[in-house]
């Protein structure tokens, strides 16, 4: 396996703005450089291999935290149960529109009427057609 080029400490900070000055240092365990860098969502230091500088920007706990809530986020998509969706509030309905959920427009709730579903369509049925011309 070929050995890659060790890069100087200027060399290293001209390339990697995030890694601390003065901290280069050689791990004699795994035989490689190590160095500090800055994270970028918290500012604290934490120790990287200069061959991890290029894709570590942030410390441990903030690369958990931006997993997360990489995970949370999903695929954007919204799942609502339609046999609840009329018994929403209209400041709940609010709040989804103003995520960007569209929502299908909700019908008034129908009066039922005290004859039977069967027998209003046999009074519609004989009842004389009015047609207006």
């Amino acid at each position: 396996m070929a050995k890659s080029k060790r890069l100087t400490a200027e060399e290293l900070k001209a390339k990697y703005p995030h890694m601390v000055e003065g901290s280069l240092e050689w791990d004699e365990l795994h035989q490689k450089q190590k160095c500090r860098a800055t994270c970028a969502d918290c500012g604290a230091e934490f120790e990287v291999f200069t061959s991890d500088l290029f894709q570590l920007h942030r410390c441990k706990p903030c690369r958990a935290e931006a997993r997360k809530a990489r995970r949370r986020k999903g695929t954007g998509r919204v799942t609502i149960d339609p046999t609840k969706l009329a018994s929403l509030t209209e400041e709940q309905r609010a709040a989804l529109v103003a995520l960007g959920i569209k929502l299908p427009e909700t019908k008034p709730a129908e009066e039922k009427s005290e004859i039977a579903e069967g027998e209003a369509v046999e009074a519609v049925a004989d009842a004389p057609a009015e047609i207006e011309g």
